[in-house]
């Protein structure tokens, strides 16, 4: 891999930085770079364990969803 120099902001193709954990447990899971470095084994290993924290994240109500409920009814 090459060094990287230069002007990030002056870059033609500039990398975006994830929104959302859902969308960089995507990017990992596909990333080249990841596997060349740590192994198939390893990135599925953390892409599982985020698959986990994802699912646990999303059945959660939070404190701000609870009092926009109890404000509707």
């Amino acid at each position: 891999m090459d060094r990287c120099t230069g002007d990030a902001h002056d870059a033609p193709d500039p990398v975006s930085v994830p929104h959302s954990l859902d969308e960089a447990l995507n990017g990992f899971a596909e990333s080249g770079i990841a596997e060349g470095t740590f192994g198939p084994s390893v990135v599925e290993h953390y892409v599982h364990a985020g698959e986990i924290e994802l699912a646990v994240v999303e059945g959660q109500v939070t404190d701000v969803e609870l009092r926009r409920g109890f404000d509707r009814a």
